[in-house]
Formats: C-alpha cells, structure tokens, sequence
C-alpha cells in the first residue's frame, strides 16, 4: 500500500543497540530499506529472518511516527484555516503591509522621523 511521502523519518535513539548487532553490511542494507519503506511504503523482503523481525519492530515505529506527523499536520492546517476566518472577518488585519518593499520603505521613513525629532 502507497502512503503520502513525509520530508524525513525519525531514527530513536533506543535503537541504537539493536541496530549494534547487525554488521556494517547489515546496517546499510537495513536503513536504506527502512528509507524505502518510509518513501513507498514497500516493505523489504529480507532472507535473513532476524533482519525481517527486526525490521517489523522498527516499522510499526515509522507508521506511528508517520501517524503522528499527519495529525500534526492536520491539526496546524485546521488552526492556520481558524486564524484567517477569524482574520477576514476582523479589520485590524486591514492596514498590514502586503507589499514587503512598502513595509521597508516605511520603517525608513520613521526611522528618519525619530532622528529629526531627536536633533530637535
């Protein structure tokens, strides 16, 4: 099954000693399947029944991981679509800057205002 791409996957810590015990061939192969997964969704087929083991513990990681980050992204979607209702329905967001040029040239402007004030 195909799931939505995330930009990157967590590696924990606690791992660290499980992954210890494979060899440097093992590890390679184990994290670039673990990528994989987590870019495809397409489990690897070890022949190497540990690493199949192992690699099942460490999948249900990425999926609750995978899980959380889609929450959290739906939930910041949710609050960003409140904020802007709220928003255009208020006018205090009416003399916000658009233009971000505007907005330098403005703060030059009082800038200037506070240094003629000051020499006065």
């Amino acid at each position: 099954m195909k799931k939505k791409t995330v930009p990157a996957i967590l590696i924990h810590l606690d791992w660290i000693e499980t992954i210890k015990c494979l060899s440097h061939e093992q590890i390679g192969a184990f994290i670039i399947a673990m990528l994989d997964y987590a870019n495809t969704g397409k489990e690897p087929k070890f022949k190497d029944n540990s690493m199949q083991a192992l690699f099942i513990s460490f999948k249900k990681q990425i999926d609750r991981d995978r899980k959380s980050y889609e929450e959290k992204c739906k939930k910041n979607s949710e609050s960003a679509k409140m904020r802007w209702t709220k928003e255009k329905d208020s006018d205090a967001y009416e003399c916000m800057q658009t233009d971000a040029n505007a907005c330098i040239n403005n703060k030059n402007k009082d800038n200037n205002k506070s240094k003629i004030y000051a020499n006065h």
